[in-house]
C-alpha cells in the first residue's frame, strides 16, 4: 500500500488573510509579522500552539501570493513593489 498523509483542517478567516496581506504589503520583516500576527490572533485563538499553526498557514498563503506577484505578470509585480515601499 502507498503512504497516507494525515491532513488537518484549520479554518482561516478572511480578515486574518487581509491582516497578513496588509503586513506583507507594508513591508514588515518576517519576525515583525510573526509578532504582530501573534498579537492579532491572540484575541480569537487562545492556544499558542494553534496560533502558531494558524500563523504558519497564513505565512504560506502570503508566500504563495508574493511568489505569484514577483514571478507573475509585470503589472502585478509593479503594483506589489509600489505598495511594499510605502
Amino acid at each position: 500500500m502507498g503512504e497516507k498523509t494525515i491532513g488537518l483542517f484549520r479554518a482561516i478567516k478572511p480578515e486574518w488573510l487581509n491582516k497578513t496581506a496588509e503586513l506583507v504589503i507594508e513591508g514588515y520583516d518576517s519576525t515583525t509579522i510573526k509578532a504582530m500576527l501573534d498579537d492579532y490572533l491572540s484575541y480569537e485563538i487562545e492556544s499558542s500552539i494553534n496560533r502558531g499553526k494558524t500563523r504558519q498557514l497564513l505565512n504560506e498563503y502570503m508566500g504563495n501570493a508574493r511568489n505569484h506577484f514577483t514571478h507573475g505578470t509585470q503589472g502585478g509585480y509593479s503594483v506589489f513593489q509600489k505598495r511594499q515601499k510605502r
